[in-house]
């Protein structure tokens, strides 16, 4: 949910574009589980994980909406 927040305000702020593709690479780095030395760690950056989670639905559907071509009603 906050997330979602975030990334509302945020992409208002930057565009859609530059928020989709920040949360696209924040699932790569946050998604190198590897780096986690103990369990504390990894609670750490799985609830980091949600922030860009939670921002991708919104800014996501929100993006390709935009981009896709609209389809032709008869």
């Amino acid at each position: 949910m906050l997330g979602a927040l975030a990334g509302g305000w945020i992409s208002d702020r930057l565009g859609r574009r530059k928020v989709f593709i920040g949360t696209m690479v924040m699932f790569i780095v946050l998604g190198l589980r590897i780096v986690s030395v103990n369990m504390w760690m990894l609670c750490g950056i799985r609830f980091l994980l949600g922030f860009p989670l939670g921002s991708d639905i919104f800014v996501g559907y929100a993006y390709i909406m935009e981009t896709m071509r609209a389809a032709s009603v008869r």
